[in-house]
């Protein structure tokens, strides 16, 4: 016999309070099978800009002041027209991603 136990239940809701403002951790049901097991459901947990806005921030807003800040920089000489593409691309990809690490590959 195998016997596995998992932290789950109110320890994952402790980690997904927002307390610690990273909000709730991606979360899988497996089912035990008779031949092994099967995640039947996945359940994504919360982007940065949803914690954002639950804190009364505006995710939109946030992006039109960096991008302002940006073209200043552009107009300053400090960075050129592919350094502002790629910073602003980066900083909107990060709003919308996962409030936990990831992986090289997400």
């Amino acid at each position: 016999y195998l016997l596995a136990m998992f932290l789950g239940g109110a320890y994952q809701e402790i980690l997904g309070d927002l307390h610690n403002l990273f909000g709730d951790t991606n979360a899988v049901h497996v089912r035990l099978e008779e031949y092994g097991h099967s995640v039947s459901n996945v359940i994504k947990g919360d982007a940065i800009d949803e914690v954002l806005r639950y804190l009364q921030y505006d995710p939109e807003e946030m992006v039109e002041r960096v991008r302002k800040q940006a073209e200043r920089a552009l107009q300053a000489g400090r960075m050129d027209l592919e350094q502002l593409r790629m910073f602003m691309q980066h900083y909107e990809k990060a709003l919308r991603g996962y409030t936990y690490l990831k992986g090289p590959e997400e």
